[in-house]
């Protein structure tokens, strides 16, 4: 039988709907930082590998106006504290500014603007000024813009599609790509100007989310493997195969997780099945990494991690410290509330 053409039409266009919307039942894929320093890699609370954007992505309870993070810094200064990160939120809890200071005299302003939907939709760098931290009324918005950090683009399901981040001259420095399939979705990431330490990427994801491979392109422009991911849910254990030369790993990281999806045990070994790390995790009641005791054929070392929080159990002390008492690194956090 004939079908007419309208009809052919519509079913093509049925199809093409579902094969537009069928992929999307996994989660929405994050944005990455814009900006790193070391109080934040220190801080034990993340959000992944994503940007912190809501006092929930730092595991804040109550209404925080600003956080401030100090660190102790023994090669700048000794012994001694200083705030490296300010963070001011909303009354609904969504990041408007960061103040990052480097080790240098001026430090880093940025702005988050967000679409009606809540989305993020642009980073603004700014010319911050010292007096910010005064606990006074907030004045940032005074301050003149240098800038577009990174810009957030998303298809018609509200999903990302890419994401153009800015060096300091106003000019691409890379771009981030997102595709979806019935499988899931990927990642490419092109840089402006490609070098040996900066090459483009690709992250593989699954319908849940979770990273299944990256690679990254070698010398010859041909992209190669750097790692495979697979989960074994039954056993909840993480296998991941690396560091791939020749097409072939050189190196196998296995980590098993505990009921709440933490790692308890992670084991690198190398092509041949030998030892080269491995780190054992306990956590405390609260689900926090209390001690991590790290093993080599060279090493063993045992690290402590000690938090202390807040009437409205937010942190306002952590460390980390060897077991035989040597500290490693330490926060201050102080919060003002609404």
């Amino acid at each position: 039988m004939k079908i007419p053409t309208l009809t052919f039409i519509l079913l093509a266009l049925a199809t093409l709907t579902l094969a537009q919307t069928a992929p999307r039942s996994h989660p929405l894929p994050g944005a990455p930082y814009v900006e790193r320093h070391s109080a934040l890699d220190a801080y034990p609370f993340k959000n992944g590998e994503l940007d912190q954007l809501h006092w929930e992505d730092f595991g804040l309870k109550g209404k925080v106006r600003k956080m401030y993070i100090q660190t102790s810094d023994i090669i700048w200064e000794p012994g001694s504290l200083r705030d490296h990160v300010i963070v001011r939120f909303d009354s609904l809890g969504k990041v408007l500014t960061t103040i990052t200071y480097p080790h240098s005299s001026l430090p880093r302003g940025f702005r988050y603007h967000y679409r009606p939907d809540g989305q993020l939709q642009r980073v603004e760098r700014y010319a911050y000024q010292d007096g910010f931290d005064t606990q006074t009324a907030d004045q940032d918005s005074i301050f003149p813009a240098l800038g577009t950090e990174a810009e957030y683009y998303y298809d018609e399901l509200g999903y990302l599609s890419r994401i153009v981040f800015y060096d300091e001259n106003n000019a691409v420095s890379r771009e981030h790509l997102y595709s979806y399939t019935a499988d899931g979705y990927s990642i490419a990431i092109n840089y402006a100007v490609p070098s040996r330490r900066h090459r483009d990427l690709i992250h593989h994801y699954d319908r849940q989310g979770n990273l299944v491979s990256s690679q990254k392109k070698d010398s010859g422009g041909k992209f190669i493997y750097t790692a495979k991911y697979s989960l074994d849910a039954k056993k909840n254990k993480v296998t991941i195969l690396q560091d791939y030369l020749n097409n072939a790993a050189t190196q196998t990281t296995t980590n098993l997780l505990d009921a709440g999806g933490r790692i308890k045990e992670s084991t690198v070994n190398d092509f041949q099945g030998n030892l080269m790390r491995k780190y054992t995790n306990t956590y405390d009641s609260e689900g926090r990494l209390s001690k991590q005791a790290y093993n080599s054929p060279n090493d063993r070392i045992t690290t402590i991690y000690r938090y202390e929080t807040d009437a409205q159990g937010n942190l306002v002390e952590f460390s980390s410290s060897q077991e035989q008492g040597t500290e490693n690194h330490s926060l201050s956090i102080r919060y003002e509330y609404y």
